[in-house]
């Protein structure tokens, strides 16, 4: 099975409002988005609670020095 590692604020922020809007449960709405259940539920509560601002962009690798 294959992941989508990585999401975009833009993303986030649809799918979020996406889910806010309708009348789906979570677990049937994040299965059919093919987001993880848990990963989405973090991205509403983070959403409520400080709008899209609470939706950083994906991380970006950290960069090591020597």
């Amino acid at each position: 099975m294959t992941r989508k590692s990585k999401y975009s604020k833009t993303e986030k922020i649809k799918l979020v409002e996406e889910f806010l809007d309708g009348s789906r449960s979570m677990n049937s709405f994040a299965k059919a988005k093919g987001v993880n259940r848990s990963t989405l539920g973090n991205w509403i509560m983070n959403y409520q609670s400080m709008g899209p601002s609470g939706l950083p962009c994906s991380r970006k690798p950290t960069q090591q020095t020597f």
